[in-house]
């Protein structure tokens, strides 16, 4: 079944707004704070009873709104909340997968014909 590996998304909210929806994630336990990176003067984690990163959010500085990550398992998550609280917000970046059950073998020898028959 198809399912995000990566979604970010640009909402147009106050920070503290977005970190307490963020920590409606489920497993989301504790928000660390931290340095700004990507021209966003500050950051913001949130982590699950183990110290894990579900989503991370980019804020303040000229970019404007903040920003949100999740990425491989939280990502649907992450997405479900982002999705809940702002079905407004703009993408900026999602990246969806596929997991292949089976024997690969046979896969990739399909899959690299593909390739050869469509010069990639």
């Amino acid at each position: 079944m198809a399912h995000f590996d990566w979604y970010q998304a640009t909402i147009p909210e106050f920070p503290r707004v977005v970190a307490d929806a963020l920590m409606t994630i489920p497993r989301a336990a504790e928000l660390s704070h931290g340095r700004g990176r990507h021209n966003y003067h500050e950051s913001a984690q949130v982590l699950d009873c183990d110290g894990e990163v579900i989503a991370t959010m980019l804020h303040g500085g000229p970019n404007g709104s903040p920003n949100v990550t999740g990425s491989g398992d939280n990502a649907e998550a992450v997405a479900a909340t982002i999705r809940k609280h702002w079905p407004q917000h703009r993408v900026t970046r999602m990246d969806s997968c596929e997991d292949i059950r089976g024997d690969f073998s046979t896969s990739h020898a399909k899959c690299r014909q593909i390739a050869r028959d469509h010069r990639i």
